[in-house]
């Protein structure tokens, strides 16, 4: 269990390596947020959405990586409602994130509100 846990800790590594543009990256291309209601699920995708893997992160938020650069192309957090209930990291996160929706965006300024409404003050 030890040799597993430490490789994840490895690939999750990598990936932060990988994406230390990942500020700059946010502002240059179009980030779309999206909360689906019947899943309870958080959904950021960076720029077009492509083909991905998925990078799991201590079992509550997924990366969506671009295979062939590691390059963070989306986030998904299930359960998000939950999760931001019990985890003040992830509602940091959160935070972060919805001013990057555009307001112009009638749908995009709804999903921001309510995710807004469910991160713990």
């Amino acid at each position: 269990m030890d040799q597993l846990a430490e490789e994840h800790a490895a690939s999750l590594r990598e990936v932060a390596a990988a994406n230390r543009d990942l500020r700059s990256r946010l502002t240059e291309l179009s980030v779309r947020v999206l909360h689906d209601r019947d899943d309870d699920t958080f959904i950021l995708t960076i720029g077009e959405p492509q083909e991905a893997i998925t990078e799991s992160v201590r079992n509550r938020l997924y990366y969506r990586l671009d295979p062939d650069t590691l390059k963070i192309v989306g986030i998904e957090i299930p359960h998000v409602s939950r999760r931001l209930a019990d985890d003040p990291l992830l509602a940091s996160l959160l935070r972060q994130f919805l001013p990057l929706v555009e307001p112009e965006s009638p749908h995009a300024a709804q999903v921001a509100r309510e995710l807004s409404d469910l991160i713990p003050s």
